[in-house]
């Protein structure tokens, strides 16, 4: 048959189909019937940055609220069909840090054990525990399912706040955030060496933020002790002795090691003045240790060498 076997037809003309059109729609018509091996991804009734979840947190969760990526189900090995056209993934109570940069945000009310629709990419609204005017980033809070929490680094970025700190509506895009999520905290007692310190969290300004204490948060890259209550300085026959005082605010993060750092370098002595004493001819010095994000208290005065007398 001449022509083109494809052009559209209008009401009460005569119906011919070709064989070519009438090849091309069977062709479609395995395909949309999974024909192919594999995954019929072609079937797919989702679209990118949306899915379904499953709440398994043990309780109802709001419209808009956060749950922390568990899993999927089921998974290719289960069913390879339903993994790449329908699948669903595992929401839990967010829990810092297994789900710092894995967590959906519904869309609608999900009972407890029921499957809702969330975003887990993308454009989203959401209560936003704004910790700092100054932040443009957000990643979960830890055992909240009903707010995210602002920070200098996140997996999503703030793209519009309002005024000011505490709990608001925000609206946040999803996959978009980087930076360093810095917080801070100070001693719960002084420190003057080990390997770790105890951190009451504080804004950056010193307020309490009434969080939890933070075990655990080391005070060297290697995780090795340091002394600054007993340590020595080249030339003093004494040691120094300075601490880390329960009003410093010491910055501190979560590293690649799932584990709790102060950021900057390991703890340096930097001297802070020097004198010659007049009565004894003896050259002192003070010092303080120089964590990057913070210092130590000031020492005494240190003689370093002992004068003598010239001929």
């Amino acid at each position: 048959m001449g022509g083109d076997g494809l052009k559209p037809v209008r009401s009460g003309d005569p119906l011919r189909i070709s064989a070519r059109a009438w090849n091309g729609m069977l062709g479609l018509l395995r395909q949309a019937g999974g024909a192919a091996r594999g995954p019929s991804i072609a079937r797919a009734p989702w679209r990118s940055g949306t899915c379904l979840v499953r709440n398994d947190s043990g309780a109802d969760v709001d419209r808009w609220g956060v749950l922390g990526v568990a899993g999927v189900d089921p998974t290719y090995a289960e069913d390879a069909d339903a993994f790449a056209n329908v699948p669903v993934l595992e929401g839990d109570t967010p829990a810092d840090p297994d789900h710092r940069g894995r967590f959906v945000i519904a869309t609608e009310p999900i009972a407890d054990g029921a499957v809702g629709q969330a975003v887990v990419s993308g454009l989203a609204v959401c209560q936003v525990d704004i910790k700092d005017a100054g932040h443009k980033y957000a990643d979960i809070a830890d055992g909240d399912a009903q707010q995210l929490v602002s920070g200098t680094r996140g997996s999503a970025v703030i793209l519009h706040k309002p005024p000011g700190t505490g709990t608001s509506w925000c609206l946040v895009l999803l996959g978009g955030g980087t930076g360093l999520h810095v917080r801070y905290g100070k001693p719960t007692e002084a420190y003057t060496a080990g390997a770790t310190l105890t951190l009451d969290p504080c804004g950056i300004d010193g307020a309490d933020s009434g969080e939890p204490n933070v075990a655990d948060v080391y005070v060297k890259s290697d995780r090795t002790s340091a002394n600054i209550g007993s340590a020595s300085i080249a030339g003093s026959p004494a040691a120094v002795s300075c601490e880390v005082s329960t009003a410093a605010v010491v910055p501190f993060y979560r590293a690649d090691d799932g584990q709790w750092h102060v950021p900057g370098k390991d703890p340096v002595q930097a001297v802070t003045d020097f004198r010659v004493d007049g009565a004894s001819a003896k050259f002192q010095i003070k010092v303080r240790f120089d964590f990057g994000g913070f210092v130590s208290s000031e020492s005494d005065w240190m003689d370093v060498h002992v004068g003598t007398e010239c001929p």
